[in-house]
């Protein structure tokens, strides 16, 4: 958000520009406001350990070093979910993450200094439900980015193909005889391997062409 000066101090001007940006992520003092719904799971998204990302901070393309919960945006945008638009608020204000009680755009420094911090995890909210964690940790074993990046380097298309497959089949079959809602599938199972492969150099109708199982 742009500064301005209030009595002499800097404060911001809810300019909405980081809100546009996207959503915060998630450290461990933040575990509170999941484990009590003030923020619900099926507003997050996962980030995957390996997984290519944009690094705001460092601003560059790394690839995430842990799991990296976020929440979600709005459909089509790059805004935050709880960003109110019309008034320029924050619909969970009282309960915003750390990262936006310490992000000042005129003043990176405290952001910089909590960025990478105590990352909260997927194990951390839901390790003790045991049945779901398992499917997490299989979905992990078969899809990890580490093993899909480097198939795809060495262009083992089978196993990218079995990779994307298996990430679809879990979704169908979660919904299909678990009941589950899907809206908790991408903080679950972090973003569609359809579409995160893509950051490989792989278009849509490579990955389509070996979804349906037809390996290139």
């Amino acid at each position: 958000m742009k500064k301005e000066r209030v009595g002499g101090q800097i404060a911001c001007a809810r300019c909405g520009i980081c809100c546009e940006k996207g959503g915060p992520a998630f450290h461990g003092c933040d575990r509170p406001i999941l484990e009590s719904g003030r923020i619900a799971l099926a507003d997050l998204y996962t980030l995957r350990k390996g997984e290519p990302v944009f690094d705001n901070v460092a601003n560059r393309l790394d690839t995430a070093p842990t799991d990296i919960l976020k929440i979600r945006s709005v459909n089509g945008v790059s805004a935050c979910l709880f960003y109110q638009r019309a008034d320029r608020s924050c619909g969970v204000y009282a309960d915003r993450p750390l990262e936006c009680r310490v992000l000042e755009c005129w003043n990176p420094e405290g952001m910089a200094a909590v960025y990478q911090a105590d990352r909260l995890e997927r194990k951390d909210l839901i390790s003790g439900l045991p049945d779901l964690w398992e499917m997490v940790l299989a979905h992990e074993e078969v899809c990890a980015y580490a093993r899909l990046s480097q198939a795809v380097k060495e262009k083992n298309w089978e196993t990218v193909a079995y990779g994307i497959r298996y990430d679809f089949q879990v979704r169908r079959l979660m919904v299909e005889k678990g009941n589950m809602d899907d809206r908790l599938f991408d903080f679950l199972f972090g973003m569609p391997l359809t579409v995160t492969l893509q950051r490989y150099g792989l278009s849509p109708q490579q990955i389509h062409t070996m979804a349906v199982g037809k390996n290139s």
